[in-house]
């Protein structure tokens, strides 16, 4: 859907920032992020060290899954559940030529397959999602980058204040502030 006075078509950024891209993957919560790296990518291997800076625990764990699935896997934040989709594929708009491969065109891959439900099979172990869970669509809209940019900070300092690195909790903004971001 164009701007009003646009041609249908039109690919113009305020065009595009009114289309979602789609996103498929697992959704899981950012804590499980960090239990993975203390328990499975660390050394220590210990479910209560202290680590010192989630955004590369996160990154490191990310790191650790693409490897044992063989999957390209990014992570897209759901703002409005505070969740990552680990994001096996998307359809994005933004791309002319179509952009990643869509879900379709991977199905159709055997080794994609494969590493889908080896993913699968390792965040079920893992305790990440229940055994009925399955891949979920996520469509992100350009125009909630903000609150997703909000959003994330707030969770990694909640995340910080969890692992003892600051002292004080974070701060909840005011309800005139972030009215339309739900609390956590």
């Amino acid at each position: 859907m164009p701007v009003e006075g646009h041609p249908f078509g039109c690919r113009c950024d305020p065009c595009l920032q009114l289309l979602p891209r789609k996103v498929t993957g697992f959704a899981v919560t950012p804590e499980f992020l960090i239990r993975y790296y203390k328990t499975r990518v660390s050394e220590s291997k210990d479910p209560n060290q202290k680590i010192t800076d989630i955004r590369c625990a996160t990154a490191l764990a990310m790191t650790d899954i693409k490897q044992k699935t063989r999957l390209p896997l990014l992570i897209q934040l759901k703002w409005e559940d505070r969740k990552y989709i680990l994001r096996a594929c998307e359809e994005n708009p933004f791309y002319e030529d179509g952009g990643y491969a869509t879900r379709t065109i991977h199905e159709q891959d055997p080794q994609w397959v494969q590493g889908i439900q080896s993913l699968r099979q390792l965040l079920v172990d893992e305790g990440a999602i229940g055994p009925d869970e399955e891949m979920e669509d996520y469509e992100v809209y350009e125009a909630d980058m903000e609150k997703r940019i909000r959003i994330r900070r707030r969770l990694w300092r909640k995340l910080d204040f969890d692992e003892g690195l600051c002292s004080r909790p974070p701060v909840e903004a005011s309800v005139d502030e972030d009215s339309d971001i739900p609390e956590f």
